[in-house]
């Protein structure tokens, strides 16, 4: 083991010097150095090095080795104590970012998977049947609302927290999505489409539904439009007559996701339809918005129906 005075059992020859030179402080190139490298990796537990947010990289990076010089056995316990405090602040930091990011870092084995049987639009909650498990209400957040989801969709959830032996049970959603990616929409001709058709069927007639809203997005290129809202396109709209409870279905081409809504003039407001959709059994005139969606783009369509 090394020692200021050299290795250990060697004994150097005295040499004379003068008072001014025995008190005189040492160069620095004399100054003897030792090291001491930290892993900070062999310290912070596992699961926070498996981690991969860029700030925790950032402060692995920054702070992986520790180097401390001291001449003396004061300076060293002065460092060490030095080198604690900020490893004790970096872990802090690391378990901060941690949590403040939990809710998105959600990926990885999912909790459930199910075909949504049910919406609550009052709970903002969806009732999925998991063929493993089970029915379960999955209490959605703000970010996920019951509007982006459908009947008969297929689902998986990552759960917050602890889930709810209940009959049915239930659990709050960490996150919600659907078990199947958007279809593609497939550009012809290496262009954006600039007419695209969408039809409903009613007593088996076929009617053509008027495009409102589009955007296609191809790459960089993004063609979009913001066109009349459905109850504009609505007052211009020739009704469709409808037999009360009948079924009506809706074709767009490229098999989308579809979502149905149907408006009210009044309030200005729409809500969802489920499936099948079903003329009301009430005589009026109804407004019904479908909304198209591809990965690459959505479309708007708007028609009327008249229920005698």
């Amino acid at each position: 083991m090394k020692t200021p005075a050299g290795t250990a059992g060697q004994v150097r020859p005295r040499r004379s010097v003068s008072i001014d030179a025995a008190h005189r402080p040492p160069a620095e190139s004399e100054t003897p150095r030792t090291e001491i490298n930290i892993s900070i990796l062999k310290i912070l537990p596992e699961f926070v090095y498996s981690l991969k947010q860029p700030i925790l990289i950032g402060c692995f990076f920054m702070s992986c080795n520790f180097r401390l010089e001291f001449s003396s056995i004061q300076t060293k316990k002065e460092g060490l104590k030095q080198m604690k405090r900020q490893l004790i602040w970096l872990v802090l930091i690391c378990f901060l970012t941690v949590s403040c990011s939990q809710k998105e870092v959600f990926k990885g084995e999912y909790d459930r998977k199910g075909i949504i049987t049910d919406i609550d639009t009052k709970e903002n909650r969806v009732l999925i049947d998991d063929k493993k498990h089970g029915l379960i209400w999955i209490k959605l957040n703000e970010i996920d609302h019951y509007e982006n989801f459908n009947l008969g969709q297929e689902v998986v959830v990552w759960v917050d927290g602890i889930i709810s032996q209940t009959v049915p049970a239930q659990a709050k959603a960490l996150h919600i999505e659907s078990a199947t990616p958007l279809p593609e929409l497939v550009f012809e001709n290496d262009g954006v489409p600039s007419t695209f058709s969408g039809f409903v069927t009613i007593n088996q007639t076929r009617y053509k539904m008027q495009r409102g809203g589009f955007e296609w997005r191809k790459g960089n290129q993004v063609q979009q439009t913001d066109a009349a809202s459905p109850l504009q396109i609505a007052e211009k709209f020739k009704a469709i007559d409808a037999v009360q409870n009948s079924r009506m279905s809706i074709e767009v081409e490229q098999e989308p996701t579809l979502y149905v809504y149907r408006w009210d003039a009044e309030t200005e407001s729409r809500e969802r339809e489920g499936y099948p959709i079903v003329v009301p059994a009430e005589k009026g005139r109804y407004i019904y918005e479908a909304i198209t969606l591809w990965a690459n783009g959505e479309v708007s369509f708007t028609f009327v129906i008249e229920v005698n």
